[in-house]
C-alpha cells in the first residue's frame, strides 16, 4: 500500500486574494471613470445648451455681431471643471428647426436677420482618473444643442423667464 504524501497548499489563499483585489480595483476604477465620463457629458451638454441659447438671444435682440462671442463665452463659463481641451463652435441656419446633422444648411460666422436656428457643438477632452493604467489617458465627449427662433420680437422679461447663467 502506498502512503499518501500531503502537499503543502499554504499561500494559495494569498494568491487568490491578490487576484481578487486586482479585479476589484479594476472594477472600481472603471466605475469611477464611467461616473466621471457621465458628469463630463452632462457638463458638456449644459455648455452646448447655454451657448445655443445665448446665440439665439443675441439674434432675437438683433445683436448679430456678438452672437458667436456670447455663445462661446457662456459655453466656457459652464465648463467649470478643468479639462485638457475644449471647443465651442456655433453655426446658424435660415431654416427653422434645421436638421443638426445636415451640414449643407448650416453656416458659420455672424448670423443675420433671416437666421432662424442656432446650433452649438461643444467638444471636451478630459483626463481619466484610473484608466490610465490600461492606456486610456483621455476621453472626449461632444454635445450638440439646437435652438429654433420662431419669434424675433424681443419681450422685456426674457432674462427673468430664461436666465442663462
Amino acid at each position: 500500500m502506498r502512503a499518501m504524501v500531503a502537499r503543502d497548499e499554504s499561500g494559495q489563499a494569498a494568491l487568490l486574494l491578490a487576484l481578487a483585489a486586482i479585479v476589484l480595483m479594476a472594477a472600481a476604477g472603471l466605475a469611477a471613470d464611467s461616473g466621471w465620463t457621465f458628469v463630463q457629458t452632462q457638463l458638456t451638454q449644459n455648455a452646448a445648451d447655454a451657448a445655443a441659447r445665448a446665440a439665439a438671444r443675441e439674434i432675437v435682440y438683433q445683436q448679430f455681431a456678438s452672437a458667436d462671442t456670447s455663445g462661446t463665452t457662456l459655453a466656457e463659463t459652464n465648463l467649470s471643471v478643468p479639462t485638457t481641451q475644449h471647443s465651442a463652435i456655433l453655426s446658424y441656419s435660415s431654416i427653422p428647426a434645421a436638421d443638426p446633422q445636415d451640414e449643407s444648411v448650416w453656416y458659420s460666422g455672424p448670423p443675420s436677420a433671416s437666421t432662424r436656428t442656432a446650433r452649438a457643438r461643444v467638444q471636451v477632452t478630459f483626463g481619466t482618473l484610473f484608466m490610465g493604467v490600461v492606456g486610456i489617458q483621455t476621453k472626449t465627449v461632444t454635445a450638440t444643442s439646437v435652438v429654433t427662433i420662431y419669434n424675433t420680437t424681443p419681450f422685456p422679461s426674457w432674462d427673468t423667464l430664461f436666465p442663462l447663467a
